[in-house]
């Protein structure tokens, strides 16, 4: 809902900072045109050539982001506010200050350019010189901006960690990058703008191996609002924004498979927030770690059983090896053996092996047959 501003306080006397030749979005009476920015005591106020204002109040400034014209075509400076304000006939919550450094066709252009021709070359120079200019230019403005408001920072998006995805309410690719405060897209409206501080989990979604992209869902504090789908990001930024977002301290997860968003955030807002948080939050859509938790312990029996198979296979062999061993031995090693199974000692298992040893020796003697005397015959 539009709320009241407060009158911006004009400079009457001294210097006033002021931006020229800069255009704003969305555009005032539908017409893109180029005006002048300035700089009061509590705000900013826009004025086109036509005599149409917009003032900025810096209490309803919520986050506010300072863009160069690094790889892109256009120098900006983005304000998210807190309370919508009119725009033309619209209502926008996002304010946006920019000037072109080079013309979008002339881009497109860009690498059809020779090398060695000298007028390309000075063209070149003119835009380079044109891009560093302009943002010299914003960034000096910002840093006014900052010193008037106090309380007031801008947010310089990390180039570095930027991903191409197609995010809500855009069906276009466009180039996103996480920020200090909020993860934006600056450049193709309508803008892509989150503040961290909204965010109550993210969810990584169509992770499976094999798939070049994924999905992630962002599901904001207010669960009246649907949550932000970004689609077809590359698998090679998962890994960077799961760091990011830790670093964020904003709890993610990940799954197979896209989930019925619109029917979660029913069942959670019929349930209520305590129903919600005491049936265990948002750890079902942690099905991957469950999953992975149900394995652990027949992977560690997995484990161990090669070490056991192993064991009563050493055991088989020693058993084996012990009936060879009794096979192969004689029956007074048999009896000796036994006897150790017994108990007996070893002056006991002595008199009984010469007690057997004497045994016999007397039954040889007597089987064996009467010995002739030499030189005796046989009567006839």
């Amino acid at each position: 809902d539009l709320v009241t501003q407060e009158p911006l306080q004009l400079i009457r006397t001294g210097k006033i900072h002021r931006l020229r030749d800069i255009s704003v979005r969305p555009s005032l009476g539908g017409k893109k045109g180029s005006g002048t920015l300035e700089l009061h005591a509590n705000g900013l106020r826009f004025m086109s050539p036509r005599g149409e204002s917009l003032d900025l109040n810096f209490k309803n400034i919520k986050l506010a982001f300072f863009q160069p014209a690094d790889k892109e075509i256009i120098v900006l400076m983005h304000f998210h506010l807190h309370n919508p304000i009119m725009m033309g006939k619209k209502k926008t919550k996002d304010v946006q200050f920019y000037v072109e450094v080079m013309e979008a066709s002339y881009a497109l252009d860009n690498h059809r350019r020779s090398g060695y021709d000298p007028d390309e070359l000075e063209e070149e120079q003119r835009e380079r010189a044109l891009r560093n200019r302009m943002n010299q230019e914003f960034q000096n403005f910002t840093r006014k901006v900052e010193e008037a408001a106090k309380d007031l920072e801008f947010d310089i998006p990390y180039r570095d960690l930027g991903f191409y995805g197609v995010p809500p309410h855009n069906r276009a690719n466009c180039f996103i990058m996480p920020a200090v405060n909020a993860l934006v897209e600056l450049v193709e409206p309508p803008w892509f703008v989150v503040p961290l501080n909204d965010i109550e989990v993210a969810h990584f979604e169509r992770v499976v191996y094999g798939l070049k992209n994924f999905d992630m869902v962002i599901v904001l504090k207010d669960f009246k609002e649907k949550p932000l789908h970004v689609n077809a990001i590359n698998t090679e930024h998962l890994d960077p924004l799961k760091t990011w977002l830790d670093s964020c301290n904003i709890k993610f997860y990940e799954g197979p498979a896209n989930l019925n968003w619109g029917q979660i955030m029913k069942n959670i807002n019929e349930t209520g927030l305590e129903g919600f948080y005491d049936d265990g939050g948002w750890k079902f859509l942690n099905m991957q770690a469950s999953s992975d938790e149900e394995e652990d312990p027949e992977d560690a029996e997995s484990d161990f059983e090669p070490e056991d198979d192993e064991e009563e296979e050493e055991e088989s062999d020693d058993d084996d090896d012990a009936y060879a061993d009794s096979d192969d031995s004689g029956s007074g090693e048999e009896s000796l053996d036994s006897d150790e199974s017994e108990g007996k000692d070893w002056e006991e298992l002595d008199k009984e092996a010469e007690k057997s040893d004497k045994k016999r020796a007397r039954e040889a003697v007597d089987e064996s047959p009467a010995k002739k005397k030499p030189g005796q015959k046989r009567r006839k």
